[in-house]
């Protein structure tokens, strides 16, 4: 989270970096920038990974029921002292969200999709466990024309613009 903060901090227009937005005659659209997605997507990566294995290996005491796996004794015995190293993987993706708001109005949300697994190896045993969070990038919101009609019948839409 740190990282993602930090990079979104010292970068603020991602948002136009990624989607560049353009109207012609009352019409709009949003293009993608496919290079700077991925530069971003990579770099992201890699400034997590740096965090991530940053982590040292860590002592963790456990009661000797629990290392040899009895259930019903869990917690007795005297703790024995297991160094753990964390190991991570980051995937990191762009997710976008088109939203109607009404009939002249859709609102595009853009998202960071995080997903971290962190894998504990300890010897004889592997843990693992994910994370995965969605981090707002940015929001536009197209505006169209207001149609002089509109008309719903049937599961059919119509609008229609007078003169």
């Amino acid at each position: 989270n740190t990282q993602v903060s930090n990079y979104l901090d010292i970068n603020p227009g991602i948002f136009s970096d990624i989607i560049n937005i353009s109207s012609d005659g009352g019409v709009s659209s949003a293009n993608v920038n496919t290079e700077n997605l991925n530069i971003i997507k990579a770099n992201l990566t890699k400034l997590m990974n740096e965090a991530l294995s940053q982590d040292n290996p860590c002592k963790v005491k456990v009661p000797v029921a629990n290392l040899i796996g009895v259930t019903f004794l869990s917690g007795i015995g005297s703790p024995v002292t297991i160094t753990m190293k964390p190991v991570s993987r980051v995937l990191i993706d762009f997710e976008n969200k088109f939203v109607s708001e009404g009939i002249n109005q859709t609102h595009l949300l853009l998202y960071l999709k995080v997903k971290v697994t962190v894998m504990a190896i300890i010897p004889g045993l592997r843990r693992s466990v994910s994370v995965e969070t969605d981090i707002p990038v940015g929001e536009s919101v197209f505006m169209g024309n207001v149609p002089n009609y509109y008309a719903m019948g049937n599961g059919l839409q119509m609008a229609i613009k007078g003169e």
